[in-house]
């Protein structure tokens, strides 16, 4: 977040699923970067969940190691990236510069 808002980005966090969708409905926002581990669910799950209602947005994973899930999702486009944690600000924009790009 530190990174990112220093680059000039708005960024939001959160901890909930709840919190995500309450935030999402709220304002129209252009990523999801999102941890595929989730105390509720996973974070492919979520954004297959969402898919749907917002189209535009591009949907990245964060994950320990790319699983067979998660690149099934990404060829369905489910999501439309993943990067492998530890993330750093410039690998993240760089797979969502990709991500668009495709």
């Amino acid at each position: 977040e530190k990174e990112l808002s220093s680059l000039g980005m708005t960024v939001a966090t959160c901890a909930r699923q709840e919190e995500v969708h309450a935030l999402l409905d709220s304002r129209p926002f252009d990523v999801l970067a999102i941890d595929e581990s989730l105390t509720e669910g996973s974070g492919v799950d979520f954004c297959m969940a969402i898919r749907g209602r917002y189209p535009g947005m591009t949907r990245i994973v964060m994950t320990n190691a790319p699983t067979r899930e998660i690149v099934d999702a990404r060829s369905h486009g489910v999501i439309d990236g993943y990067v492998v944690k530890p993330v750093s600000a410039s690998t993240l924009l760089a797979q969502i510069r990709s991500s668009r790009k495709e």
